[in-house]
């Protein structure tokens, strides 16, 4: 009884910080989906697609930059006993990030005196934000400072958007403000990571076995973090030179569907991988894992298919101008989006044991496959080759990852339940391309029923609770 009681501790922990963080994270990551009218209206395909490469492009280089050494942080945070222990942890993080982005500058700095290109300086100024908005999150969540964490993403969320309407629509710079916004946001950042060094960080405390330590944990996570970055980038790379800028700002706003999709999961995810990390050592956290892992794929993949039934009732009213041709390639993103979802769901798992090396090891493979169906079939089937590459590349992962779980907990795969899925997901799809209204709302209560039905044991806890 006592176990089951610190199992359902942990259960109610996860939905509480999965709440908390969703709320801190809403504004960027959910309400920035809805600034897509204002970004389909006020910007050509050309100029969305050029920042699109440039952001896409800042998280492939970010892991190079730091190492990763703040993921790094957030799992040792959590193991840590007392302050001096954090000082520890937080002082190795902090000179690994400095020398990094030292590093990184003047390399920067000789590219920039050798190429010319467009936007260099922007371009400079948001790989710097993202490190600082990176070290700013996994610090807050590694000291279990979920709340404040939550406060503060909210605030600069709403800052985000705020600026982004500013920039856009009232004083029309275009791209510029694109940049500019995410820039401002990591300079605020900034102003609030400093305290941590003058608190937290201790150049004497200096330990060259702590320092060893974390980077045998966090370099396996960045050829994980860079593959990821690759699925993204070498699509809209493949894309922009092959079929141009205008191509790849209809693939963006495409993306920007099964996007918002993985944010309202990456709520869950930042959640998932303490809860995991905590539950680790419990005699029963296979058990834990197992119960949230069925609930999680019946959630995502009940998502999905109310997911598909809306967008063609919400399409022509979030997206304008010469941007709609990205609805047909919306239902294969989502998904892969799907795939990659369960993928860092097993992921949490292997970060919990500290197996980072087999995150990166499935990553890789999974780019490849991307890497290689894009450049085979670009130009044959155009924007279709990318859409297709990464539904194939994040299954390849997903089913890589699910076998390599097993050596810590055997997840079931329920076939009568899979075969029910397989079947209402292709009426989905028939509904989708088809475009018939009447029919579209058919298959979404269809689709309601049917996923009430597959989560009444979780909708039942819920329900049980609140009485």
């Amino acid at each position: 009884m006592e176990r089951y009681q610190v199992l359902m501790s942990r259960a109610k922990e996860l939905a509480f910080n999965t709440i908390i963080i969703g709320i801190g994270n809403f504004g960027t990551k959910v309400l920035s989906f809805f600034l897509l009218p204002i970004y389909t209206s006020c910007l050509s395909t050309k100029d969305y697609g050029t920042y699109d490469l440039f952001a896409t492009i800042a998280a492939f280089v970010l892991p190079l930059v730091t190492a990763l050494m703040e993921e790094s942080m957030f799992r040792f945070l959590i193991d840590c006993k007392n302050d001096e222990e954090k000082t520890d942890v937080i002082t190795h993080t902090m000179i690994c990030i400095m020398v990094g982005s030292v590093l990184f500058s003047l390399l920067y700095l000789i590219i920039c005196l050798v190429f010319d290109f467009e936007y260099k300086e922007l371009f400079y100024g948001l790989i710097m934000s993202n490190i600082v908005v990176a070290m700013r999150n996994t610090y807050l969540r590694g000291l279990g400072k979920i709340k404040l964490y939550a406060i503060l993403n909210f605030v600069l969320s709403a800052m985000f958007v705020f600026l982004n309407i500013l920039f856009i629509v009232v004083l029309k710079i275009g791209v510029t403000g694109l940049f500019v916004s995410n820039i401002i946001v990591g300079a605020v950042s900034l102003l609030m990571v400093i305290p941590v060094l003058f608190r937290y960080v201790r150049i004497k405390r200096f330990n060259k076995l702590l320092m060893i330590d974390m980077l045998k944990y966090s370099i396996p996570l960045i050829p994980n973090s860079m593959c990821w970055a690759v699925i993204n980038t070498s699509d809209r790379l493949v894309i922009t030179a092959s079929l141009g800028a205008n191509e790849n700002g209809i693939y963006s706003i495409a993306n920007k569907f099964p996007s918002a999709m993985d944010a309202i999961y990456n709520f869950f995810y930042i959640a998932w991988k303490e809860s995991a990390a905590k539950t680790v050592k419990h005699i029963d956290s296979k058990r834990f894992y197992i119960q949230i892992h069925n609930a999680l794929r019946r959630i995502l993949f009940s998502s999905l298919l109310i997911t598909i039934c809306v967008i063609p009732l919400a399409f022509n009213l979030l997206v304008k101008n010469d941007y709609t041709n990205a609805y047909i390639y919306i239902p294969v993103l989502l998904l892969s989006m799907y795939f990659a979802n369960m993928s860092g769901f097993y992921g949490g798992i292997f970060s919990a044991y500290k197996d980072t090396r087999i995150m990166g090891i499935t990553t890789i493979v999974a780019a490849l496959v991307n890497i290689v169906i894009d450049l085979t079939l670009i130009h044959f089937l155009g924007l279709w080759a990318a859409a297709l590459s990464t539904v194939v590349a994040t299954f390849v992962m997903f089913v890589y990852r699910k076998i390599a779980v097993e050596k810590y907990v055997r997840f079931k795969t329920d076939i009568k339940e899979l075969l029910c899925n397989v079947t209402i997901l292709a009426l989905v799809l028939v509904s989708y391309y088809c475009a018939n209204i009447i029919i579209t709302i058919i298959v979404l209560v269809l689709c309601v029923v049917y996923s009430i039905v597959r989560n009444k044991k979780l909708i039942k806890t819920i329900l049980g609770r609140r009485r």
